[in-house]
């Protein structure tokens, strides 16, 4: 556990670093530093995502109605970025269209339920074993 703690924080601080160089070179044959500078802004982006700004700063007026929501509760979708009531009213008017499934994602497949994947992929072998073997 503390080798990752200082393995995440070591490539925290030279991730910032590097983007916090602007143009300095960060050697003298290194010419390319803008575009590790760009390559390191993405990585740290891809890493941390949101992670790393406030929450204040994560914009959560939605565009449609205009109705702000709370961020980090069910008022406010993140994967839509949209208020739970316009997200409600898509649905209803078919402008959005959803698939419910089970809270754990494995919809009404029964084998799924019973034993999650490996269970259902042992099932579907079966099966084709099964018709293939038949005379």
């Amino acid at each position: 556990m503390k080798n990752k703690v200082l393995r995440d924080t070591w490539t925290d601080w030279v991730a910032n670093a590097v983007i916090r160089l602007r143009g300095e070179p960060l050697a003298k044959r290194m010419s390319h530093t803008q575009m590790f500078q760009r390559k390191m802004a993405c990585w740290y982006y891809n890493q941390y995502g949101n992670g790393t700004r406030e929450y204040h700063t994560i914009p959560n007026i939605d565009p449609e109605w205009g109705v702000p929501g709370a961020l980090g509760t069910r008022e406010w979708v993140p994967w839509f970025n949209r208020h739970q009531a316009v997200v409600h009213m898509n649905i209803k008017n078919a402008k959005t269209f959803v698939h419910r499934v089970h809270y754990r994602g494995y919809g009404t497949c029964p084998h799924l339920v019973k034993g999650k994947w490996s269970h259902r992929w042992s099932k579907v072998l079966e099966r084709e074993a099964f018709q293939k073997s038949r005379v």
